[in-house]
């Protein structure tokens, strides 16, 4: 598919770093049912 859009004028760009990323640990984050108001 890449090949595709490529010979159909795309450009594709891959930054050199990771611009977004997750934080999977909930170390020191409370969960929402620990902060919502009863």
């Amino acid at each position: 598919m890449a090949a595709r859009l490529w010979t159909r004028g795309w450009d594709f760009f891959a930054p050199p770093e990771a611009v977004v990323y997750h934080l999977w640990s909930r170390a020191g984050r409370p969960w929402f049912r620990e902060t919502r108001d009863p």
